[in-house]
């Protein structure tokens, strides 16, 4: 799995290797289903089944209709034979499904730990409906719970683009954090714990806008709007090639001022593309730390 990026795990044609999930019995399955509509906890899984058109002139087996809104009984239909497919793999029966005016058959899995916000977030950016561009179809218990998605191709191929770009900020700032993953800028004496990528994140953007923690860590505003004032948009090429000409921001203009002027809002650009950009900020802010000290800054 070393080629597969930040702890998820791609199959194809094999079992769903979940050693947990294993001692749940099937009929645990009726009692599991979560509402495709509710809203995600934060660093929530998901589970993507891709799909592929069907080659032209090949035969498939039965093709199921995209479930319509409120469909949910379609949807555990479609739920069903994906978590067989993610389980047992070729010994299920295989699972081709009407998307987009096209049928399409499932390849294969890729489970994401914490990545349903993120998954969400680019959908949001880009304009991805569900019924249209891809099925959220709930979550399923023998799977270890998290929302269980099937999508088109160029989307799963998006995603993790999307996927690596917060793995390499998180992974640059995570080395940084002090002993026990402790936030640098805390001189409260109380411990601040940072563990996920999306704790991570969340802590640092606070601070960047004068929120959060703020009393614990009185300079971390300072020196991150300092860092993020000096870092322009265009210095960052996945972030700017998504981001460039949503709510007027231009590839020269600084991180800072992209931050401040979306506030954390995530009506105009997802807010997990911004905390991405608080890592990129807290990276150089949390190696000025380290370099010199909070003394001398």
């Amino acid at each position: 799995h070393r080629a597969v990026p930040w702890r998820a795990r791609a199959h194809r044609a094999v079992p769903w290797r979940a050693r947990a999930h294993r001692a749940v019995p099937w009929r645990a399955r009726a009692h599991a289903c979560v509402n495709p509509a509710m809203a995600p906890t934060p660093g929530e899984d998901v589970l993507l089944g891709w799909l592929l058109p069907q080659p032209a002139g090949v035969a498939v087996p039965e093709v199921l209709a995209a479930p319509a809104t409120g469909d949910d009984a379609g949807r555990a239909v479609l739920r069903q034979r994906t978590v067989a497919r993610a389980l047992q793999g070729d010994s299920a029966p295989p699972l081709f499904v009407t998307l987009d005016g096209m049928t399409r058959g499932l390849v294969g899995t890729f489970r994401c730990q914490e990545g349903l916000n993120l998954f969400q977030g680019l959908c949001q950016l880009e304009g991805q409906k569900d019924g249209r561009d891809f099925l959220s179809l709930g979550s399923d218990v023998e799977l270890g719970g998290g929302e269980i998605v099937l999508l088109r191709q160029e989307l799963f191929t998006t995603f993790l683009c999307r996927l690596w770009a917060r793995k390499e900020a998180y992974e640059a700032a995570r080395t940084l954090l002090a002993e026990s993953n402790g936030c640098p800028f805390n001189t409260s004496g109380s411990p601040i714990r940072l563990g996920t990528a999306e704790e991570v994140a969340t802590h640092y953007l606070e601070l960047l806008l004068g929120r959060g923690k703020k009393d614990a860590c009185p300079q971390a505003e300072k020196v991150l709007q300092g860092c993020a004032r000096d870092l322009q948009l265009e210095q960052h090429k996945y972030y700017c090639s998504v981001l460039e000409g949503r709510a007027k921001i231009q590839s020269d203009t600084s991180v800072l001022s992209v931050l401040t002027s979306l506030d954390g809002s995530s009506a105009d650009v997802p807010r997990d593309f911004q905390e991405d950009l608080a890592l990129v900020v807290a990276t150089k802010a949390l190696a000025l730390v380290q370099a010199l000290g909070l003394d001398l800054l």
